[in-house]
């Protein structure tokens, strides 16, 4: 299954168009309309989201977006380009390689999942309602490696930086 298929289907999942209930919804109901049209925007979102991730090597595409997202809930940075964050969370494919950093990642992320799930999310980077979002991603920048990751990040950024 190619990863454009899965993407497909993830959009389908969260947006199900199913069978007509009344009469008067036949034809090209407004509703269904507005789904489409949703699910077109999400898709289009989804594959350029998934452009910058593509080049890591030990992080799945999926964790690689939530590092992504998190780093930017974190530091909104008005001009900063999506290469330096992608720069920043280039270390943490490096120590995903490593089996004792990962086995902390892999802890972390879940942890990141998990709250995602029951707040009824496919992923972090799904979430649609900012105030939801960045109210988890303070919560959960308490835990030990996520206050590291923000830190980390942070720092890079500012090295990254470019003057005024």
């Amino acid at each position: 299954m190619t990863a454009k298929t899965q993407r497909c289907e993830a959009v389908a999942r969260v947006f199900p168009i199913g069978a007509w209930r009344s009469r008067s919804e036949r034809g090209f109901p407004p509703a269904l309309a507005v789904r489409s049209l949703v699910a077109l925007v999400l898709l289009g979102a989804i594959e350029a989201a998934a452009e910058p991730v593509a080049k890591f090597t030990n992080l799945t595409p999926e964790q690689a977006q939530t590092l992504l997202a998190l780093a930017h809930d974190y530091h909104q940075r008005d001009g900063v380009p999506e290469s330096h964050y992608t720069s920043c969370i280039a270390p943490y494919d490096v120590q995903a390689g490593n089996a004792e950093d990962r086995q902390r990642m892999d802890e972390a992320l879940m942890l990141v999942e998990g709250a995602v799930r029951r707040m009824g999310y496919p992923s972090y980077a799904a979430i649609t309602d900012d105030y939801e979002r960045l109210r988890l991603a303070k919560m959960l920048g308490e835990k030990q490696w996520m206050k590291q990751f923000r830190v980390e990040v942070g720092q890079c950024l500012d090295r990254t930086a470019v003057p005024r």
